[in-house]
């Protein structure tokens, strides 16, 4: 796996502003290990998630992905290999 999906969260992290955040964003469950959010496209889940991760520091960007279905990555992977060749690059903790 090339570090396509990598390049695309860390363009998306410059292009993300926290000028605005929802109102539901200090009630999500940051600390967990996985916050999945589901809802209509264009309400700011993704803007959200993005704006989490930039506020963090770098240790805990660098444990951390954000992934999006729609990326092109998917067109010839599954996102079931995707964790294992993460783990392979050592993107992700054991």
């Amino acid at each position: 796996m090339d570090i396509t999906l990598i390049n695309f969260m860390q363009e998306q992290l410059r292009q993300t502003t926290s000028d605005f955040k929802r109102y539901i964003y200090d009630k999500l469950p940051w600390e967990a290990r996985l916050v999945g959010l589901m809802g209509p496209r264009g309400v700011g889940k993704s803007t959200m998630v993005l704006q989490h991760l930039k506020e963090q520091d770098d240790e805990v960007r660098g444990k951390s992905i954000y992934i999006t279905a729609d990326h092109s990555y998917f067109l010839t992977h599954t996102l079931e290999e995707t964790p294992k060749n993460l783990y392979t690059l050592a993107l992700l903790p054991a």
